[in-house]
């Protein structure tokens, strides 16, 4: 039987922030998730510590985070997201498949994509981590 929690994040608008500091990059994942209706972005950020902050503040139902962010990584920020915020869910993404980062990725409860992955596989490990498919 679903979860209620999990079956009303399918049917309701998913708040999204998004934390990379491309400007390039944010614009391209924007693109890739605005296009599903369900998902509306709350913030972009550029940095880690902007990036932990904001989520402390708005409380979104998904932070999709670059590995290598400066002031806080992505895995530092995911490790207190986890604490702070727990029905927050967590994606990183990293530049390449990196093994490690991975690793570190599952380790903290969050979803991984290789950025040049991300047009064909983000949406996908999105519906998963949100429906706690995928960790």
């Amino acid at each position: 039987m679903p979860d209620a929690a999990n079956n009303a994040l399918s049917t309701s608008t998913i708040r999204v922030l998004l934390a990379d500091d491309s400007v390039r990059w944010r614009s391209y994942l924007r693109n890739i998730v605005t296009a599903e209706e369900r998902f509306e972005i709350v913030a972009e950020l550029s940095n880690g510590l902007d990036a932990a902050q904001k989520t402390l503040d708005l409380r979104p139902d998904l932070i999709l985070l670059d590995t290598s962010l400066p002031r806080f990584s992505g895995i530092t920020v995911a490790r207190a997201i986890r604490r702070l915020c727990p029905s927050t869910k967590v994606i990183l993404l990293a530049q390449n498949a990196d093994e490690k980062e991975m690793s570190a990725a599952r380790a903290c409860g969050s979803g991984y994509v290789a950025k040049a992955t991300a047009q064909t596989d983000l949406i996908e490990v999105i519906s998963g981590v949100l429906d706690a498919r995928v960790v």
